[in-house]
């Protein structure tokens, strides 16, 4: 097995440098502080761990990352000290064109080499923005060290999923077909010719559970008829007993039911928790989930901004009619965080425009908002809808629902570097609190949030019985309880 590309944590200490003319010693600290150490070391394993998977599935990937980890490791040790202490002997003396002169040539240096690395490892996804990452002036030893973490984790994480679902998909296509096809979304009496690699949706989305994000998947059909539609990586229950709810409400007669348009259906299959389906332990719970094709709010907008904003006159009032009832439902089952990225907008130049939310699955306990911004208060349920929710409210004792320590938009900004961790830790057990949630140890928290962060990965908690875990039930990593 190949060594570690991780240099051991605090390996000699500071690093002196005697400045020429007599000007200070310049030192560049080299050690690790204790908890990211330890981190560290966990990091190390997990990929040696992930290498091996990707070894059985994709041997000469596998040895390529091997060869860009020792890469790595040479960049770090041919250039970073001697880079640092040029920077900070130019900042001691910024006048001296001679220190300028030096330090702009071993930085232009540096930074070619990671170039020429980006370029020698495209196949693997390293980009110039990770190098980008890498060289910069700020950061200290350990910043260099953690960064480096962030740019070969997920590298390695993509690898393994991407390969781990097309076996996933290889092995299950018969199923996958013929469950399409049983919803009414995909023909019968066509033959399968090939399947694309997976795509993600979104490039710039967040991952979780080591470098896992929704991906885009294509079959094709001789004939050229191409199907799409999206896995995302958990398990989906909770969003198909709401679609499922909305299904019942649909049925109900007029005079059962709060509104004349019909609440969002559409078709959510969940291999992780039927028989007969091929699966990898590895690969972890999956769902496939039709393809919606339709709009996003921007990124400033909720649904109902976008309805004010973006939406013409004689819709609106339509679709303010819709979004209402959706607010009330989805209060009552206390569901969250359906930000512009979880909200979809489809046949708006149609009579019947309608607004689908996604990503049901993060539950917000007490009186926290769903973020569509609409006026649940001007609704009133009918006592059948009632009834039906309130079967679901105790249903969802006995299922899986994420629950989010920060919003969204927080939790990408505090998760975005190591330096927050403490902040992230912080927030996190305030907020998850004020949830109703008791967190056994803040230590604890803080080492799984900051093994989230330097895997570039957003934190995922969720809760199954009141119980609180880190990443998903079957992990078994209790972190707390609600009240």
């Amino acid at each position: 097995m190949a060594s570690s590309s991780t240099p051991p944590p605090d390996r000699s200490g500071p690093a002196r440098f005697h400045s020429s003319g007599g000007r200070a010693e310049i030192i560049v600290d080299q050690s690790i502080p204790k908890d990211i150490a330890e981190v560290l070391s966990e990091l190390e394993i997990q990929r040696r761990q992930n290498i091996e998977k990707l070894r059985a599935l994709d041997p000469g990937k596998a040895s390529t990352f091997i060869e860009l980890e020792r890469d790595l490791v040479s960049y770090e040790r041919q250039f970073f000290l001697e880079w640092k202490k040029a920077f900070l002997e130019y900042t001691q003396d910024e006048t001296n064109v001679h220190l300028q002169e030096a330090f702009s040539e071993l930085d232009r240096k540096f930074y070619q080499a990671g170039l020429d690395l980006a370029t020698k490892y495209k196949l693997l996804g390293l980009t110039q923005d990770h190098i980008d990452l890498l060289v910069n002036k700020e950061h200290t030893y350990s910043d260099f060290i953690c960064t480096k973490e962030r740019v070969l984790n997920p590298l390695i994480n993509d690898l393994l999923f991407f390969n781990q679902l097309q076996a996933f998909f290889n092995a299950n296509q018969e199923r996958i077909i013929q469950e399409f096809q049983q919803a009414g979304i995909l023909a019968k009496g066509l033959t399968l010719e090939t399947i694309d690699p997976p795509k993600y949706i979104n490039e710039g989305d967040e991952t979780h559970h080591m470098g896992k994000k929704p991906v885009i998947v294509t079959f094709n059909f001789i004939g050229g008829k191409i199907f799409k539609f999206v896995c995302k990586p958990r398990d989906a229950l909770l969003d198909q007993n709401i679609i499922e709810l909305f299904k019942q409400i649909n049925r109900f007669s007029s005079s059962e039911k709060s509104g004349s348009h019909a609440l969002p259906e559409y078709t959510i299959i969940s291999p992780s928790s039927e028989s007969g389906w091929k699966m990898s332990e590895d690969l972890g719970a999956i769902s496939l989930w039709e393809l919606i094709d339709g709009i996003h709010p921007d990124k400033r907008q909720n649904a109902s901004s976008f309805i004010d904003q973006d939406v013409i006159k004689k819709q609106q009032g339509l679709l303010y009619q819709k979004l209402n009832r959706l607010d009330a439902i989805l209060t009552k089952l206390n569901i969250s965080d359906l930000i512009f990225t979880n909200i979809f907008f489809v046949g708006l130049d149609s009579d019947d425009p309608k607004i689908i939310p996604i990503d049901l699955e993060n539950v917000c306990w007490g009186k926290q908002p769903t973020l569509l911004e609409g006026h649940p208060e001007q609704v009133t349920l009918t006592p059948k809808e009632l009834e039906f929710i309130g079967i679901l409210e105790k249903k969802l004792e006995d299922l899986v629902v994420r629950v989010l320590p920060l919003g969204t938009q927080e939790l990408l900004t505090y998760a975005a570097t190591h330096k927050t961790n403490e902040d992230l830790t912080s927030r996190s057990t305030e907020n998850l609190g004020n949830q109703g949630y008791e967190t056994f140890s803040r230590e604890r928290l803080k080492r799984f949030l900051l093994k989230d962060t330097l895997n570039s990965d957003v934190p995922y908690l969720t809760e199954l019985r009141k119980v609180l875990y880190y990443g998903l039930p079957h992990q078994g990593i209790e972190i707390g309880r609600r009240k």
